[in-house]
């Protein structure tokens, strides 16, 4: 190939691929993007991912195949430094009024409308040289966030539409976690002294069953607000930072805080109304999955059944015990006066409206204020499924009543998994106050202590398990009937 010819192709080539040509810096990077805000509202988040300062004088924005100026309206000069955010506003008068707690640099542009749906955009130096350029994914009702900036990936596996708004002008909800090896880690090293170890926070994760909603006002007391209160049985720390909690007209308050382990998290005066006959709460986590609901009073959520009783003023409707959880509303919260909001609940019922101990039937009314207390009261408490030598001998499970009074289990049942054989029943048995029982039928017994045609009152993971004997026996008080 002569040179001629070679000089023609290198000069082809130059004309057929232009960007090629170095970026001042591909440091600069879009980092959110606030697509779904009304026009005149939009913005794009930028941030110098490198280590050194960059100067952006003579940059644009480039969108609709168009280049859009950057007019700096807020800070010193055109630099941005390692680590530092940035905004580049469709209208900064607009933006700072949108968000006058955002403290970013301001670079003022203008454009027609950046499409919800996703298009191409990019980042042109003072050359017109794309330092990025990409087409985002579609983002319609919150803003869209960069999870990892140091990933050239433009897929759903990088952007992710945050929660339940933005984070414009700092560091982004979706951002990678730490780095996790064998042991815990600390910000700074303790050679010869007592490790200082933080607990890390995790910025999600499906703990479904292990954050709760644990107590509730609905119908507070004159100058006291409605509130919500979470506990967190999970074994970590959890941010709440787009979580959400949703009552029966959909109405969503947003969260953000952190949840400590065995710790509260209130929220007061949520959003909406708790209404006061029956309501339904539910909280999301930021993928919108649904980690715990509760509904109560007359809300129909498709089995009235077990739903919780009303708490009317001056009650709250708490669980029996801080974390306790048998997916039964009907079974996991009582009615209490003494309201425990940020801390551990206490059950003290308030006198019945009714002197009746007659027990609920499916075509009874619900029982008045102390009644369902009373059925909850007896639980399972230990169990030994798995004894060694004889199973049949030495298996057993120990019921435990919990409350200030006797209860009689005349009629109750403890029923097992197999389908070869009938309930067992437990005849002529009264549990003293604060009082345990071992029981002796010799049948396999299945993981729920009920109430005739009621549901199941406890739940737990049992399989054929037996009662075992009761030395001694003094626990057990013959029944006499009327």
């Amino acid at each position: 190939m002569d040179i001629t010819l070679k000089a023609v192709l290198v000069l082809a080539l130059m004309i057929i691929i232009p960007e090629l040509a170095q970026a001042a810096t591909t440091d600069i990077i879009i980092t959110e993007i606030g697509a779904y805000q009304a026009s005149g509202h939009e913005w794009v988040e930028i941030f110098n991912r490198g280590s050194v300062v960059a100067d952006i004088t003579g940059w644009v924005f480039w969108e609709d195949e168009t280049n859009h100026r950057l007019t700096l309206k807020r800070g010193a000069d055109m630099t941005l430094a390692p680590g530092e955010y940035a905004v580049i506003t469709q209208d900064d008068v607009n933006f700072l009024a949108d968000y006058p707690s955002v403290t970013a640099k301001i670079f003022d542009s203008s454009w027609g409308s950046l499409n919800e749906s996703g298009e191409e955009i990019g980042l042109k130096d003072s050359a017109g040289v794309f330092g990025e350029r990409f087409t985002y994914i579609a983002a319609a009702s919150f803003s869209l966030e960069r999870k990892d900036a140091n990933f050239v990936d433009y897929s759903a596996a990088n952007w992710i539409q945050h929660p339940s708004g933005n984070t414009v002008g700092r560091e982004n909800y979706w951002h990678p976690a730490p780095a996790s090896g064998s042991g815990a880690t600390g910000e700074t090293p303790t050679n010869g002294a007592t490790n200082d170890i933080s607990v890390p926070i995790l910025p999600w994760r499906n703990v479904s069953g292990e954050v709760l909603i644990n107590e509730l006002v609905a119908d507070p007391a004159d100058g006291e607000v409605e509130f919500v209160e979470l506990y967190n049985r999970f074994g970590e720390t959890i941010t709440l930072d787009g979580w959400w909690l949703e009552e029966g007209s959909e109405t969503k308050t947003p969260l953000q805080g952190i949840l400590s382990p065995a710790g509260f998290f209130v929220i007061q005066a949520p959003r909406g109304n708790l209404n006061n006959p029956g309501d339904i709460v539910i909280l999301h986590d930021p993928q919108g999955t649904v980690i715990d609901r509760l509904a109560y009073g007359n809300w129909d959520d498709g089995n009235r059944a077990d739903n919780a009783e009303r708490p009317d003023d001056p009650l709250s409707l708490a669980r029996r015990a801080d974390g306790q959880d048998a997916d039964n509303d009907w079974y996991d919260f009582a009615l209490t006066k003494i309201i425990t909001r940020g801390s551990q609940n206490i059950i003290a019922n308030a006198e019945s409206q009714s002197n009746s101990q007659t027990l609920r039937t499916p075509n009874s009314p619900r029982p008045e204020l102390g009644t369902k207390a009373e059925l909850r009261t007896v639980i399972i408490n230990e169990l030994y499924p798995n004894p060694p030598g004889s199973d049949s001998a030495e298996e057993f499970i120990e019921l435990k009543n919990t409350g200030g009074a006797a209860v009689d289990l005349t009629g109750w049942l403890l029923g097992d998994d197999r389908r070869d054989g009938g309930p067992i029943f437990f005849y002529a048995l009264l549990f003293q106050k604060e009082g345990m029982a071992l029981a002796t039928p010799h049948h396999p017994l299945h993981h729920r202590l009920a109430h005739p045609r009621q549901n199941p009152l406890h739940r737990s993971i049992l399989h054929r398990l037996r009662l075992s004997s009761c030395p001694p026996c003094t626990r057990f008080v013959p029944f006499n009937p009327l």
